[in-house]
This record gives C-alpha cells, structure tokens and sequence, in this order.
C-alpha cells in the first residue's frame, strides 16, 4: 500500500499515512492531527504509531497541540519516504 500525499491529511489522513509502509508527499501537503482541539483524542491507532515513528517528544507535541506541520518535517519525523 502506498499513500500519495497533496493537500490536506488531517486527522485520518495523517494516521493512514503513519500505517502505510511506503508514504509521498508534494511540497502542497499538509499534515496535522486536530482531534485533540476538538477534546477527542486521534483514533485509528496514531497515539501509538506516532510515537513510534518520530519518538516520544514529538509526538507528544504534535498529539497535544494539533498545530499543522509541513511535509519536510513529517520527513524528519519518518511519517513519509
């Protein structure tokens, strides 16, 4: 399975792309998980793949904050090739 990344991946979108093996990213993507602004914390199991993905801190930064982030940083995060 391979996710094709060009525009929004909020919320599902960004845990669809954390549990695919092989991710891509234009530089229009957009990632975020704002579940958390809107008191649910993320489902479809990116409380747990996250952390595994970018470590600990990170993931907790962007699990707690929900603020977007580029696609060069989910690059340095390992959520995509």
């Amino acid at each position: 399975v391979i996710a094709a990344v060009n525009g929004l991946a909020f919320g599902g979108g960004c845990e669809i792309t954390e549990a695919v093996p092989l991710a891509i990213a234009s530089d229009r993507a957009l990632f975020a998980k704002p579940e958390i602004k809107l008191a649910m914390p993320p489902t479809f199991g990116g409380t747990q793949r996250l952390p595994r993905l970018a470590g600990r801190k990170r993931a907790m930064e962007l699990l707690l904050t929900g603020e977007p982030f580029s696609p060069a940083r989910a690059l340095e995060f390992g959520l995509v090739n």
